[in-house]
C-alpha cells in the first residue's frame, strides 16, 4: 500500500512539472492587469491557476481523510471495549464454573459422610 502512495505523490509531482513547463513555453502571451504597466506572461497565470487547484483539492482531501481516520480510531476504541467486555465475561464464568465445582465436591463430601 505504501508502494501505490508513493508512486501517485510521484506521479503527482512529475505532472505538476510537465504542466509548468507546458504553461512556460505555450504562454507567449502577456495580460495587463489592471495597470498598464503591470502586465503577467500567460503561463503565470495558468501555473497559478492550476496550483491553486491542486492546493484547494489537497485540503479538501485532508478533510476527508482526517474524518476517516477519527471514525477508524472510534470503531477501534470501540472493539477494544468490547474484547475487554468479552474477556471479562470469560473470566466470570470460569469462577462462577470453580465455584460451583467446590460446591458440588462440598455436597459430595457431605452426602459422602452421612
Amino acid at each position: 500500500m505504501k508502494k501505490i502512495i508513493s508512486l501517485v505523490q510521484i506521479s503527482a509531482v512529475l505532472l505538476i512539472i510537465c504542466c509548468g513547463v507546458f504553461f512556460y513555453f505555450n504562454g507567449s502571451v502577456e495580460v495587463k492587469l489592471l495597470n498598464p504597466e503591470l502586465t503577467l506572461p500567460l503561463w503565470s497565470l495558468k501555473l497559478g491557476s492550476f496550483l491553486t487547484g491542486i492546493i484547494a483539492g489537497m485540503a479538501l482531501c485532508g478533510i476527508f481523510i482526517k474524518k476517516q481516520s477519527d471514525k477508524f480510531s472510534a470503531l477501534e476504541r470501540r472493539n477494544e471495549k468490547k474484547e475487554i467486555k468479552a474477556d471479562d465475561n470469560e473470566a466470570k464464568i470460569k469462577v462462577l464454573e470453580n465455584k460451583i465445582a467446590s460446591l458440588e465436591k462440598a455436597l459430595d463430601k457431605a452426602l459422602g459422610k452421612n
